[in-house]
């Protein structure tokens, strides 16, 4: 057979192939998981069950069920029909995941309690940050999440896990550069960044879904500098969308000495330093210097 004749049934069966690959369910249980069964006007068959070491639960009427591998939704139906064979006339039975401990994360950095936790339910980090008690007064503007290469979700919590975990881990650790991973996190993984500003807008794309080994880092604030002839100047927290104004609003404003028209920033890239007229209504960077100039008269 001619390649020019052979190469179009290669593709179909290349396309069919790859059509009836499995793609894993992120939301399939793993033993440990807890989820919880509600059966409809059933107080008695409604309760929370955990996933055994062999993958199953033991449910009332019914005894053991294999759960692990099924999607909550699968589950679901499964007890559905089983309840249905002659316990129960057209059972509604609904199961959640409650806490997904199969899927450990550790959460690194400016948050109030730093540590390893178990996924709840809708894999969130924002619910993931609240069970680390929100974040500290020193948080930056700014979390990194990293996950590790597909294949490496144990390799990562084993090496995670024998990590000490102590508040202030981010004292020495910023914000890591983009070629660079956040603490804890092994060769290879991928990095998100996020913003908090645009997570507490409401912004789904920032409320990142987490998976087993990934590491969610909190770096500390970076720093403005207000200097020159301001009334009170100082190193402030830089936080996302900060005007020269509202830099201007923590430094108490202008001295009698400055002018409002003799603003300017200090700003290093890639190395080399900069100095910019400034408006009020300029977006500062982390690690920019506002120097206020001194009037004329």
């Amino acid at each position: 057979m001619k390649w020019s004749s052979f190469r179009p049934a290669l593709l179909c069966l290349i396309i069919a192939l790859v059509a009836g690959a499995q793609v894993p369910d992120p939301s399939a249980l793993r033993p440990a998981d807890v989820v919880d069964v509600v059966v409809l006007g059933q107080p008695s068959l409604s309760a929370d069950f955990v996933v055994d070491k062999d993958g199953g639960i033991n449910y009332p009427l019914i005894g053991r069920v294999e759960a692990a591998g099924l999607s909550p939704a699968d589950l679901a139906r499964k007890l559905q029909a089983m309840l249905g064979a002659g316990f129960l006339k057209k059972p509604e039975v609904s199961v959640r995941v409650k806490e997904y401990r199969s899927r450990p994360v550790l959460v690194l950095g400016e948050v109030v309690r730093p540590g390893i936790y178990s996924l709840k339910g809708d894999r969130s980090v924002l619910t993931t940050l609240s069970e680390a008690g929100g974040l500290t007064a020193n948080a930056g503007h700014e979390f990194l999440v990293a996950r590790p290469p597909e294949g490496s979700e144990n390799a990562a919590i084993d090496q995670f896990s024998s990590m000490p975990i102590v508040p202030g881990l981010s004292d020495a650790v910023r914000m890591p550069d983009a070629d660079t991973l956040p603490p804890g996190a092994i060769k290879g993984s991928d990095v998100f960044r996020a913003s908090f500003r645009e997570l507490m807008k409401g912004n789904a794309e920032q409320n990142v879904i987490l998976e087993g080994g990934d590491i969610v880092f909190v770096p500390r604030a970076a720093q403005i500098f207000v200097t020159g002839q301001a009334a009170r100047p100082a190193a402030f927290k830089y936080v996302d969308g900060m005007t020269v104004q509202d830099a201007l609003q923590l430094a108490g404003g202008i001295s009698d000495r400055g002018s409002i028209k003799r603003l300017k920033i200090v700003r290093f890239e890639a190395g080399k330093r900069k100095e910019i007229k400034a408006e009020l209504a300029d977006l500062l960077k982390p690690g920019d210097t506002l120097n206020v100039g001194e009037r004329f008269f």
